[in-house]
């Protein structure tokens, strides 16, 4: 099958296009206020600070690099790992991950959530935790993955 013969295309209806401005238009109230501007770094900032709420570390990373939350009084760090419930696969995307940040994942003051949502808001599930054996599994990834990758 190629390219052109591939997607499932449909009519959309006046209502989805209605609907969709309004949650839009709301979703860029929330933007203007927090001043944060790129939409899908706004989805993870909130769904972050949900999960970061839950595993009770309450400083959220605004900045690209780093990790995404973290504890006020400890140095523990939250790797969080987004997928949906509807993915053939629910282990989130590492593609942002270079040499450094893969061996962080061995060290004990990392831990990584994988959240499971049914939607932009339902949190399904997470799975939390450590081991260092992640670490050494993205370590290997890292260096042998192709050069036409990202990061």
């Amino acid at each position: 099958m190629t390219i052109f013969e591939k997607g499932n295309y449909k009519s959309v209806h006046n209502e989805f296009r209605t609907l969709g401005i309004y949650s839009l238009e709301v979703l860029s109230e929330f933007q203007e206020k927090y001043k944060i501007f790129d939409t899908d770094t706004t989805v993870n900032a909130i769904r972050d600070a949900i999960v970061a709420n839950y595993l009770n570390f309450e400083l959220l990373n605004f900045d690209k690099h780093g990790f995404d939350a973290k504890k006020i009084n400890v140095e523990h760090f939250l790797e969080v790992k987004q997928c949906s419930l509807s993915s053939e696969s629910w282990g989130g995307t590492w593609n942002d991950t270079n040499e450094e940040k893969a061996l962080a994942f061995s060290d004990n003051r990392l831990f990584t959530v994988v959240a499971v949502w049914k939607g932009a808001s339902d949190l399904q599930f997470m799975v939390y935790g450590q081991n260092p054996a992640l670490g050494e599994c993205l370590h290997s990834m890292v260096v042998n993955r192709s050069p036409s990758s990202r990061s």
